[in-house]
């Protein structure tokens, strides 16, 4: 190896140092952040966001307009301030959504971060960063749940990940009347491909985020032939999106996504519950705890899934409307903007 070499070594490697946050780390640290992490997770807290939305849709009008009677020290709202009749319901139909996003996400960082079995998984959340998350949300999708751990069979991940390992599960299993063992993995499962599929799909949230605009409104459609007429109408979101059409060009396309915010709420609701059995799991795990833990096979995903609203109706529809249904899963539409035609078309 000539100097140059050797320079170009030793450059690397104190690169790498640099770069490296456990290089001076002490492991005796573990518990301190184990500690602080699991005794200060927000336990509840999309649940008392979303419930507290939920519930004023339904309050009396004069208990809405106390929202705009706010005063703080020298900071008071103008008795002449004007509002839209329809401030209040867009506002909490938006952050509904955006908190089911945020639940979702959480529930799959928790995942990702206790997979990997370390000693320390807030090292892991905080060490992931946004190619990691979207390889591992991408990885769920495909079907494989071991990207933190591939030395371990996916239903071994999970075994380890929800119940502290095969042998506890097959023990649960076998005396608490749940089903089998691939039965319960399965459950798990759906969760893990819904919430990524969930996440994945996100334009809506960061076309919020970034740009705090969501036009919300009734939206409807409807497609006929000679055989029936599909229809379609309700709650939706529209907002511009970048799309490929049919010849690998991008196009400007004006999005409608429809959404049902009952079910929302209820989604956000039972994904923070076994959120909160997972975190519970681990707090034991690692810092010990008073109230113990428990474990529990999820609902079956699909009895979830029964209680979603569908948003398109038929008129006299016969079976070849109902397959064009079928393959309207996403409950989304897009329409292509054609600012210019391209002469060479």
């Amino acid at each position: 190896m000539n100097n140059k070499q050797k320079k170009e070594l030793k450059h690397k490697h104190k690169k790498d140092k640099n770069n490296d946050p456990n290089f001076l780390f002490d492991p005796s640290q573990y518990t301190e952040i184990n500690t602080e992490f699991y005794n200060n997770f927000l336990d509840g807290y999309f649940f008392l966001k979303v419930s507290q939305l939920y519930n004023l849709t339904n309050s009396p009008e004069n208990k809405i307009m106390e929202l705009f009677n706010f005063e703080l020290e020298e900071l008071k709202v103008s008795p002449d301030y004007k509002y839209s009749d329809t401030l209040v319901d867009r506002n909490v139909t938006t952050e509904i959504v955006m908190t089911t996003f945020h639940c979702l996400e959480t529930y799959l960082r928790m995942y990702i971060s206790h997979s990997a079995l370390s000693e320390c998984p807030n090292l892991i959340l905080a060490n992931l960063s946004i190619k990691d998350y979207h390889e591992n949300i991408n990885a769920i999708l495909s079907g494989k749940l071991n990207y933190m751990n591939p030395d371990l069979s996916d239903d071994e991940i999970l075994a380890e990940t929800f119940y502290f390992g095969m042998e506890n599960l097959e023990y649960y299993c076998a005396n608490k009347n749940v089903g089998s063992v691939k039965e319960v993995l399965d459950v798990h499962k759906e969760y893990l491909k819904y919430a990524a599929g969930f996440v994945k799909n996100n334009s809506e949230y960061n076309t919020y985020k970034h740009g705090f605009y969501l036009q919300q409104s009734t939206e409807g459609f409807s497609i006929s032939n000679s055989t029936g007429v599909l229809r379609s109408q309700g709650s939706a979101f529209t907002f511009i999106t970048k799309e490929k059409n049919k010849n690998g060009k991008s196009e400007w396309a004006k999005t409608t996504k429809y959404f049902d915010r009952e079910f929302h709420v209820k989604i956000t609701i039972i994904f923070e519950y076994y959120l909160s059995i997972l975190m519970d799991m681990w707090k034991f795990h690692y810092i010990g705890n008073d109230d113990g833990y428990h474990l529990e096979r999820p609902i079956p995903f699909d009895e979830i899934l029964r209680t979603q609203k569908s948003n398109t109706k038929f008129q006299d529809s016969n079976f070849e409307l109902e397959e064009l249904m079928d393959g309207m899963v996403s409950q989304e539409i897009r329409f292509h903007y054609r600012y210019f035609v391209d002469k060479n078309e």
